[in-house]
C-alpha cells in the first residue's frame, strides 16, 4: 500500500453543495481514514466561508474573472499561476482534479505531482458539456496527459474512452461512494405519502418533465405530497409551471400540499429518509450521487434511465429490467410519450401503496452496500499506488 500521501482535491469552486462537492467532501474523508493528509482547494473568493473540510485545510485560491470565451484562456492561466504557487507551498504528491475546467488548469500548472482526473458528468447530451463536444481535439489532448482519468460509472467511462480515444488501463472508473449521516427525520403528514426530488433546478435535471405526470397522478385521486430540494436558475420557471398544472403549493408540514418547494438544505436526509421514494428524472447523469444516498438511507428510487447509463448500472445489473426490488429504472419522463407517462403513474401508485416498503427498503440497503466506504478505499488504494 502507498504510504503516507499528501493529496489535493481541487474543484472550481465549492460556493455550493452539489453531487461533485459531496464527493470531494467524502474522498477527503476517505483519503484521511487511510493514513493520507489531504487539501482541498477550489478558484473562490478567500473571504468566502468553505463549506467543505480537510485534514490538511481548505484554500480558496482567489477567483479569476470571467472573460469571454475568445479570452477564456488569460483566465485558466491566471488561474493556473495560482495553484501552481500553491503546490510550491503545499507540494503534494498527487492532484485529484474535478470538472472539466480544474482537469484543464491542473493540466496549465505543470510542476511533479501526479495528476488524476475525476469525472463526475456525462458529455454526450450534456448542454453544461458543449464544449467538451465542439473542443474534442482540445480535451482529448489534455485527458491524455494525465495519469489517470477517472470516472464515477462504468458507462461513463465508457463515453470518455470513445469520445476522446483514451486508453482503457488509463481511463477506467470506480463507484461514488457515500457516507451515511446522522438523520432527524421530518415526517410526512398524516395521511400523505411523501416523495422526494432532490437537485439542482437546471434543464437537465428535468423537472419540468416530472410535474405534469405528478399533476396528473394527484389529480386521478392519490393523497401524496411532492418535496423538492434543490434550488437554481429554473425556479421561478418551475413555480409557474406548478401553478399551471392547478398543483396546490404550501408548506412542509400542509397535508394538503401537494408541491413543496423547500430550497436547497444541509440536511435532505432528513427529508429522503422517510419518503416513499426518491424521484430522478434527469436527462442526463454521470451517476447521480443522491441514488446511492438514497438507498443507504433505505429510500426506495424511481429513476429516469437517461444516459451514458450510470444510473442504470447503480440501480441494477440487469441492462434490460425496469424493476430493480425497491422501485424501477424508467424512461426519461417529459417526452411526450404517453407510455412513458402510464409507467410513471403506475410505479408512483405502488409507491404510494406502501404495500412492499419494507421489502423495498431492504433491498435498497442491500444494493447500497456495493456503494460502501471500504469499497472505494480499496479501489482508491489501489490507483494510488500503482501511481506514487
Amino acid at each position: 500500500m502507498a504510504g503516507r500521501l499528501r493529496i489535493l482535491l481541487l474543484l472550481p469552486s465549492i460556493g455550493r453543495i452539489g453531487g461533485t462537492e459531496r464527493v470531494v467532501g467524502n474522498l477527503a474523508h476517505v483519503f484521511g481514514e487511510m493514513g493520507h493528509e489531504v487539501a482541498i482547494a477550489s478558484f473562490d473568493d478567500p473571504k468566502r466561508q468553505p463549506t467543505l473540510a480537510a485534514n490538511g485545510g481548505t484554500f480558496a485560491l482567489g477567483a479569476p474573472p470571467r472573460l469571454p470565451l475568445l479570452l477564456r484562456m488569460l483566465e485558466y492561466r491566471q488561474a493556473s499561476r495560482a495553484l501552481r504557487g500553491f503546490k510550491q507551498r503545499w507540494r503534494p504528491d498527487v492532484t485529484i482534479s474535478n470538472l472539466w475546467r480544474a482537469d484543464l488548469i491542473s493540466q496549465l500548472s505543470g510542476g511533479g505531482d501526479r495528476k488524476i482526473a475525476l469525472c463526475h458528468i456525462n458529455v454526450r447530451d450534456n448542454p453544461r458539456n458543449r464544449m467538451m463536444m465542439r473542443a474534442r481535439p482540445l480535451v482529448a489532448r489534455v485527458y491524455r496527459r494525465f495519469e489517470r482519468v477517472i470516472a464515477v460509472t462504468a458507462p461513463l467511462a465508457a463515453e470518455l474512452r470513445a469520445l476522446y480515444r483514451l486508453a482503457p488501463e488509463r481511463a477506467t472508473h470506480i463507484d461514488n461512494f457515500t457516507l451515511t449521516p446522522p438523520v432527524d427525520p421530518v415526517p410526512p403528514p398524516a395521511g400523505v405519502a411523501r416523495f422526494v426530488w432532490v437537485g439542482r433546478l437546471v434543464a437537465e435535471k428535468n423537472l419540468e418533465g416530472l410535474l405534469p405526470i405528478w399533476a396528473r397522478f394527484v389529480r386521478e385521486g392519490a393523497r401524496a405530497q411532492l418535496v423538492v430540494l434543490g434550488d437554481g436558475e429554473l425556479r421561478a420557471r418551475a413555480l409557474a409551471q406548478a401553478r399551471a398544472l392547478g398543483l396546490r403549493l404550501g408548506a412542509i408540514a400542509d397535508p394538503d400540499a401537494q408541491l413543496v418547494f423547500v430550497g436547497a438544505v444541509a440536511n435532505p436526509q432528513d427529508y429522503v429518509a422517510p419518503a416513499r421514494a426518491l424521484l430522478l428524472s434527469s436527462r442526463a447523469e454521470g451517476m447521480g450521487l443522491v441514488l446511492a444516498e438514497a438507498m443507504a438511507l433505505g429510500c426506495p428510487v424511481l429513476a429516469a434511465d437517461c444516459p451514458p447509463g450510470g444510473v442504470r448500472a447503480v440501480l441494477t445489473d440487469d441492462p434490460r429490467a425496469v424493476a430493480t426490488g425497491f422501485g424501477a429504472v424508467l424512461p426519461v419522463p417529459g417526452a411526450g410519450d404517453a407510455a412513458a407517462d402510464a409507467l410513471w403513474l403506475d410505479w408512483l401508485a405502488r409507491a404510494a401503496e406502501a404495500r412492499d416498503a419494507a421489502c423495498w427498503r431492504a433491498a435498497a440497503l442491500r444494493r447500497a452496500e456495493r456503494f460502501a466506504p471500504a469499497t472505494a478505499a480499496r479501489a482508491w488504494g489501489a490507483v494510488l499506488e500503482a501511481l506514487v
